[in-house]
């Protein structure tokens, strides 16, 4: 029964993405990437971007609900946190960060090639002294991404 189940299941899968080969912008991809960050950014983008990607009709109402429901990044406050300790903790925790960054620095970058740990006290520094987001996609950045996937800009 079960590799029945699984025969099923992979015989759905390449017949779905059969049909999706050729079909418009993107639309020869199964899987599409989407980072945390610039969907908390930009909830409405990234909604229109997967709707127009499925071959859905666009929805008002749905893409106002999927934006409604999108929250805030719920690592904020560990990351204010972690910040404080760096800021203000004196030399230990700046030298724990040094050591934090040449022990998970590489693999980090091996999973997120742009996030880079021995950029964490910059970023500390601009959100908590200037108030600003740690990361903010350029116009330009979004697109990039858009056009790594194959979709024109919205």
């Amino acid at each position: 029964a079960t590799e029945d189940r699984l025969a099923k299941d992979l015989s759905q899968y390449f017949e779905m993405n059969a049909a999706t080969q050729g079909q418009g912008p993107g639309r020869d991809r199964t899987y599409r990437v989407i980072s945390l960050e610039t969907l908390v950014q930009t909830p409405r983008r990234i909604f229109d971007d997967l709707v127009s990607w499925l071959g859905l009709p666009p929805s008002k109402e749905a893409a106002e609900a999927f934006e409604a429901s999108v929250q805030a990044d719920p690592n904020a406050k560990y990351f204010k946190h972690y910040c404080m300790y760096l800021m203000k903790g004196g030399d230990k925790h700046v030298q724990a960060h040094a050591h934090l960054v040449s022990q998970f620095g590489e693999r980090v970058r091996a999973v997120e090639p742009t996030y880079d740990l021995a950029l964490v006290p910059e970023m500390c520094k601009k959100t908590l002294i200037d108030g600003k987001p740690a990361v903010e996609p350029s116009e330009a950045d979004l697109e990039s991404e858009m056009e790594a996937e194959g979709l024109e800009p919205v």
